[in-house]
């Protein structure tokens, strides 16, 4: 369950027997590299035991021109699609999972609205900040920040 909150997999450090990606299937090819391993690993993890290495096994590098800081804008719309699909698995086989859906969701409908926000969009954002706060209206200091960004951003471009 707690890969649904997070995906903190590697795919560079994932070992997986054959069988087991046989029977789940590869990388989906729709979701190009936006959430690709994501989508993997929940399903690998909803139909099979995943096991867990406590020692630092890798170090991720980010760099100024690395294609994951370039894709942080796409990640949350492709997760709103992968975590959907597994949304009632989630819910059917963990006692609390609809209340982890509903927090990650939430979690994924406020990066929306920081992308929203920083093109512009002020009517898409204002849309996903209410969706998060609907799913999980528990991180009202959340909305209370978002709401301070937006303010100080429109100040600061002369916006009243």
């Amino acid at each position: 369950m707690r890969l649904f909150e997070k995906c903190f997999i590697a795919p560079s450090m994932a070992v997986c027997r054959r069988d087991v990606l046989a029977d789940v299937g590869m990388f989906s090819t729709e979701l190009s590299s936006e959430g690709e391993d994501y989508n993997l690993f929940l399903g690998i993890s909803s139909r099979y035991y995943v096991g867990y290495v406590p020692q630092r096994l890798l170090t991720y590098r980010l760099h100024p021109d690395n294609t994951s800081k370039s894709k942080e804008e796409i990640a949350p719309f492709r997760y709103e699609q992968i975590l959907g699909a597994y949304a009632d698995h989630l819910r059917k086989n963990y006692r609390m999972g609809r209340w982890v859906y509903r927090k990650r969701m939430s979690k994924v409908y406020r990066e929306k609205a920081k992308i929203f926000l920083s093109q512009g969009n002020r009517i898409d954002a204002l849309a996903s900040l209410k969706r998060s706060i609907w799913l999980f209206p528990f991180r009202f200091d959340v909305f209370m920040k978002f709401i301070k960004e937006s303010t100080k951003r429109r100040r600061d471009r002369g916006i009243s």
